[in-house]
């Protein structure tokens, strides 16, 4: 999400704390203040991660040598990576098989989605050790037995850019980057521009929203990376002083874990709205410094190492959600962009002065006003850029404006739907974060919806078959050749994608589904297409975060409209 470039300031001064909070304390997962050596207890646990796709809980335990693994919907234990037997005298770094067999202090973990792969970063082994996300199988040691890796993130394939693993270690300045399916080293003596200034990295995360990377050091500084060029591009001070910091896609919340608590902040304005702490049956934190979160399940994992145990928190979505229609819009300067949008209120209190805003990260130039509208007629209601009240269970439906004094684009741009007394909406791409282009001369500008088999906007994809849903098309600009393409936007999902060109009247395909069409698209031209959708693995119900894309793009890969659905197998 857009948080990353305006939160990291705002995060360095952030207001105080306004109470917002949408975790509620669950249960634990180990005894809080017992250390133990069994399947139920942590000696000191240090990282925690999420496998959506196979219903996992990761906790390294590194005093253990083991990393535990959990159901993630029940929280009972379903495995240990660990030793086989007791290990034989190695060397740290030594690449023998015994690798394959045992840990000897595992300090991160975390998962490849791209090749289905869970990466253990082994910091008394010198090494990453790999292992198979389906069956927990070991698949290969990366590393040459260098420095003692403390922080691992993967970055998944973007375009012709292949997916790739990050690592800072203990004793090091710089990253490593090596790639994810060949594990061949990128960069392998770190160096390429990155600094972790001045000391030594602790963690890293990637930031799929941002398609950045945040990492820790000693000195309680986070440094923002381009994972590209290894370039910093900000720094946020100790004004955090945090191990890691997590975006929540369910809330659109980050969560900086911190010493005795976790600081939470608004992933929009960057303000802070709360922290964890101890709640009603839960104990007092001790020493966090890791979380995740479960998109699936709605649930966030944070980790006490001085407790020795994973607290489990439920997530309450806000109760404030917006969507807008259409999801960009491409005019002449000059002209006003328009788009609708809709605030609900699914809460049981009504909602004051609620209104919407430009973010910070919006293009120079670039205003917006907002104003009421009958949902019934679409027509303009009461007065522009107003706030209003939003009756519990009730929506309030707008019309929104954009003019620009120059050429101007941004993608996903995200709005601010705000109300006095409840969390922001979370920013999600392809239901309220809008495309905008403005230019010079003019251009295509293409409306588009979608439509799934079952009404709902939800693709349900069969697992070894393929599903599909369909868009339909306007070009109000001017004419051109656009080509359509579908894709599954930052989410890296295990599918194939094609699209057709419809008959509008039967439906069929004009040709034979490929990975894009060239169609031409006239003034006030319509068009229809078919998106098929092959799953390759189970993909699960997370409409916030897996979706797909239908794309209008000109000659030079410009997009002038698109639309999407949420997608899952069945």
């Amino acid at each position: 999400m857009a948080f990353v470039g305006a939160l990291w300031i705002a995060l360095g001064s952030a207001g105080p704390a306004l109470g917002q909070s949408n975790y509620t304390y669950l249960t634990a997962i180990g005894t809080p203040g017992v250390r133990g050596t069994d399947n139920a207890h942590f000696s000191q646990p240090s990282r925690v991660a999420v496998d959506t796709a196979h219903g996992h809980v990761f906790v390294a335990d590194p005093n253990n040598k083991r990393v535990q693994v959990f159901d993630s919907a029940t929280f009972a234990y379903v495995a240990t990576i660990t030793a086989a037997a007791p290990p034989p005298p190695q060397t740290p770094g030594s690449v023998t098989t015994s690798n394959a067999e045992y840990l000897i202090y595992p300090v991160g973990v975390t998962i490849d989605t791209t090749n289905d792969h869970i990466l253990i970063a082994d910091d008394g082994n010198d090494l990453i050790q790999v292992f198979d996300a389906a069956n927990l199988a070991y698949v290969a040691t990366i590393g040459n037995g260098g420095l003692p890796p403390t922080g691992i993130a993967v970055r998944p394939a973007i375009g012709a850019s292949k997916a790739k693993i990050f690592v800072v270690s203990f004793g090091s300045t710089g990253i490593e980057v090596f790639d994810a399916t060949t594990f061949a080293p990128i960069f392998p003596n770190v160096s390429a521009g990155a600094s972790i200034n001045p000391n030594t990295g602790l963690s890293i995360n990637y930031d799929s929203g941002s398609d950045q990377l945040l990492v820790t050091n000693s000195s309680e500084q986070v440094e923002i990376f381009d994972p590209e060029t290894l370039l910093q591009v900000g720094t946020l001070g100790k004004a955090v002083s945090a191990f890691s910091l997590v975006y929540d896609p369910v809330t659109g919340q980050i969560l900086a874990p911190s010493g005795s608590g976790s600081l939470i902040f608004d992933g929009l304005t960057g303000l802070q709205v709360g922290s964890l702490s101890t709640q009603a049956g839960m104990p007092t934190m001790v020493y966090i410094d890791s979380a995740a979160v479960d998109t699936v399940h709605n649930h966030l994992f944070v980790e006490d190492d001085e407790n020795a145990a994973v607290y489990v928190f439920t997530i309450a979505p806000p109760a404030l959600q917006a969507a807008i229609l259409p999801g960009g819009r491409s005019v002449q300067v000059g002209s006003a962009a328009t788009i609708f949008a809709t605030i609900i209120n699914s809460g049981t209190t009504s909602l004051t002065n609620c209104r919407i805003a430009l973010p910070s990260s919006a293009p120079a130039g670039v205003a917006m006003t907002y104003q009421t509208t009958s949902a019934a007629t679409n027509a303009p209601t009461g007065t522009p850029n107003a706030p209003v009240t939003i009756a519990a269970g009730a929506a309030q439906s707008f019309v929104l404006s954009f003019t620009s004094s120059g050429a101007a684009a941004s993608s996903a741009m995200p709005l601010d739907f705000a109300c006095s007394n409840t969390a922001a909406a979370t920013v999600v791409a392809g239901v309220n974060a809008v495309d905008l282009l403005f230019s010079a001369t003019p251009i295509a500008d293409v409306i588009a919806l979608s439509l799934t088999p079952s009404g709902d906007g939800i693709a349900r994809l069969p697992i070894g078959g393929t599903g599909f849903f369909a868009s339909a098309s306007i070009n109000i600009g001017a004419a051109t050749q656009l080509t359509a393409t579908v894709d599954t936007g930052a989410a890296d999902l295990p599918l194939s994608a094609v699209i057709c060109q419809t008959d509008p009247v039967s439906g069929a395909c004009l040709s034979p589904p490929a990975a894009s069409v060239t169609y031409s698209a006239p003034t006030n031209g319509t068009a229809t297409f078919t998106a098929f959708l092959t799953p390759s693995a189970a993909i699960p119900f997370s409409p916030a975060v897996n979706r797909a894309f239908v794309r209008f793009k000109d000659s030079a890969g410009v997009s002038h409209g698109s639309t999407g659905v949420a997608i899952a197998t069945e």
